[in-house]
């Protein structure tokens, strides 16, 4: 009975899946995509219609909050990309309650935007009070997998070193599947993690549990994902909470230097005007509710 299970071809892939970011690293590392994930499923033909969370004028509003060792801080001049960024930290003490931190992500139309050669849908992120700079954050959504690159834009660089939010469709609890990237050094920081040449991170995903969660939307059945990213220097992690209607609902990453940043999605809005002016009144009035 055991070698006929060593032999089926569950456990092939099995083994396969589990040796891929080995052998990535080994032999093609050279090769990886600055964002690495092979091993996600990307379209050519219909990106913008068969997208129903990132679709063209949807607009999502995200709470975050940034702590290390049980103290939270706020975040202000949040900008730049690389070897640019700039940013700076400010620790609220228990008698000084945080100010509310947030970030927006909107889906605009792949035609319109014509960059249908990229394969992905069109999404970009927003960071009051900067409401005319729109930072790239790649998105793929279709029937085989759901992926959103994260804002690479000032502290928040250091998602570089963490998996991205990435869940697998159809979703079934126990599902477990791998990925690499080669991550330049241009992406390090003192605050984080400095290293030379490419870092090699070998992500694991696994869908954990499935949970109701409490949240602006009512109760929310959500998938639980919990990924991990594993270089030479350690490990860092994401909790993600995915819901088939609205995407992404939270993602909590644990970074290097004892770093913690959390995403709660507090609104939606669909069928937003995407265009600067109108879009920049939508947000304001959206901000001045919370």
């Amino acid at each position: 009975m055991l070698k006929s299970y060593l032999a089926s071809p569950r456990y092939i892939l099995g083994l396969f899946s589990w040796a891929m970011p080995f052998l990535f690293g080994l032999f093609s590392s050279q090769k990886l995509k600055a964002q690495g994930y092979q091993s996600v499923v990307v379209e050519t033909e219909t990106i913008d219609s068969n997208a129903t969370i990132f679709s063209s004028g949807s607009l999502f509003l995200y709470e975050f909050s940034i702590l290390r060792e049980n103290k939270e801080y706020q975040l202000k001049g949040n900008r730049g990309m690389a070897d640019s960024i700039n940013f700076n930290l400010t620790y609220s003490s228990n008698s000084q309650k945080a100010a509310k931190n947030f970030m927006l992500i909107l889906g605009k139309s792949v035609q319109a935007e014509n960059t249908t050669a990229t394969n992905q849908n069109v999404v970009v992120s927003i960071f009051p009070p900067f409401l005319n700079e729109e930072i790239a954050t790649d998105a793929v959504e279709n029937d085989g997998n759901v992926w959103m690159q994260p804002p690479f834009v000032g502290f928040f660089s250091a998602l570089k070193l963490a998996p991205y939010p990435y869940v697998r469709l159809p979703v079934t609890v126990g599902d477990v599947w791998f990925d690499a990237a080669a991550i330049e050094a241009i992406w390090g920081h003192p605050n984080w993690l400095e290293w030379e040449g490419l870092l090699q991170l070998n992500y694991r995903y696994q869908v954990v549990e499935k949970e109701v969660i409490h949240s602006e939307f009512g109760d929310l059945s959500c998938d639980v994902i919990a990924a991990t990213a594993m270089s030479n220097f350690g490990e860092s992690s994401l909790i993600a909470h995915f819901s088939p209607r609205y995407g992404f609902v939270s993602m909590q990453y644990t970074l290097p230097n004892d770093w913690v940043v959390a995403f709660r999605l507090v609104k939606v809005l669909r069928d937003v005007d995407t265009t600067l002016e109108n879009r920049n009144v939508t947000i304001k009035k959206l901000l001045q509710k919370k």
